[in-house]
């Protein structure tokens, strides 16, 4: 009789206990909080257990009444869903290739406009403008630069450069002459302080040299042509590669023209020839 009393106490010990856990342990609160997915009673095919240790486990704070810890979430395959639909992926790569080249040009703009010094992005939009034959873009470009640095002397140059392609020489020259006379009263006596400012320098009397030889007066393209080439050979040493490539000749460079000048001047003035319009018109004006 006791064996039996046993074997029947050890048979319901598993049995109740099943009944108090209510088939599993609940980490959250009340299983209707997660609806159908995830519910203990549901997921063993069990809902309405009239036990009142089910009741007890499925109440709010489990079966020792303390609330739990572990947060309340959907499985990782649900979470998931959305993010891993098709659509969504295309529209958020394309989103994000449109953002990344917002930033790219902005970054750009904002290094040309902003990182420059006062007046070096105008000196670089007018310089284009003047390479593309637009003069009139060109010297308003220029006056823009002069306007944040004065006396910026890019935009000097840029300025005398816009009035000779103009063939406007008074203009040309009081501008280049406002240039040299600035830079010989700004620049370093050494020239390795400021290479840039004395090749400016070097082509401002070279450009100088230019417009006197069109107008007729060699002498005086002469001096400027030496002036030049004293002030920084290497700054005017001619066209590139590039533009022997380009224009299919190699234009004279301003020792060239200076030496030409200098052996014509040696001759009598009856057997001098001082201009040979068809060289003359292959020079080229000088912006460092």
């Amino acid at each position: 009789m006791q064996a039996d009393n046993g074997r029947d106490f050890h048979r319901e010990v598993p049995s109740a206990m099943g009944a108090a856990t209510g088939g599993g342990l609940v980490l959250s609160g009340a299983p209707a909080d997660l609806g159908a997915v995830g519910a203990p009673g549901a997921a063993l095919g069990r809902p309405g257990s009239g036990s009142r240790a089910t009741a007890r486990a499925n109440a709010p704070g489990g079966r020792h009444g303390r609330p739990t810890l572990l947060p309340r979430r959907l499985p990782l395959h649900l979470d998931l869903v959305g993010i891993m639909n098709g659509d969504v992926v295309r529209r958020f790569t394309y989103l994000a290739g449109t953002l990344l080249i917002v930033a790219m040009l902005g970054a750009l703009v904002f290094g040309d406009f902003f990182g420059a010094a006062p007046g070096d992005y105008y000196v670089q939009k007018g310089d284009q403008r003047l390479s593309e034959g637009q003069f009139d873009k060109a010297l308003k470009n220029f006056d823009l630069a002069l306007e944040e640095m004065p006396n910026h002397r890019g935009a000097l140059m840029g300025r005398a450069l816009v009035f000779i392609q103009r063939e406007d020489y008074d203009n040309a020259l009081e501008e280049l002459s406002y240039l040299i006379d600035f830079l010989n009263r700004t620049l370093p006596e050494d020239t390795k302080e400021d290479p840039t400012g004395y090749g400016v320098l070097a082509a401002a009397y070279a450009n100088r040299g230019i417009i006197h030889d069109r107008l007729g007066n060699h002498r005086k393209a002469l001096d400027a042509y030496i002036q030049a080439l004293r002030t920084d050979e290497e700054g005017i040493d001619g066209p590139s590669i590039f533009d022997e490539v380009l224009y299919g000749y190699r234009a004279a460079t301003v020792r060239d023209r200076a030496e030409y000048l200098a052996r014509e001047f040696e001759k009598p003035p009856e057997q001098r020839l001082l201009r040979l319009p068809e060289k003359d018109a292959d020079q080229r004006m000088y912006k460092p």
